[in-house]
């Protein structure tokens, strides 16, 4: 269970820090971003495309051989292979609840033992 939790944040990080990497607006994409054929659906494919795009934008190499994380398989909560603009938001809200966890984590108390 513990590394299906890690699974999905590392999946939903990985849609957060494709979108917020040296992006001026500073956000997640939205979406519209995503659902390029605009059936109201994500598909795996549409988020490796704009997965992709974002990292070339960017300068940043993709994967050889692709993403070994399917955000799409791990956000997929009716199991129909596609993510909703629901799924889609609670990929995106878990994200962002992990990444700011993890900043927790890093902080260092104060010196008086005050945090």
């Amino acid at each position: 269970m513990k590394t299906l939790a890690l699974m999905a944040a590392l999946s939903a990080t990985l849609v957060a820090s494709i979108a917020n990497a040296g992006d001026e607006r500073r956000g997640p994409p939205t979406f519209s971003e995503i659902d390029t054929n605009d059936d109201a659906l994500i598909s795996q494919e549409e988020m490796a495309a704009f997965a992709e795009r974002r990292m070339s934008e960017r300068g940043i190499a993709v994967p050889e051989g692709g993403f070994k994380l399917n955000p799409v398989e791990r956000a997929d909560a009716d199991g129909d292979g596609y993510l909703s603009e629901a799924e889609f938001d609670e990929l995106i809200s878990r994200a962002r609840q992990f990444r700011q966890n993890r900043g927790a984590d890093r902080r260092l108390p104060a010196e008086d033992g005050a945090t």
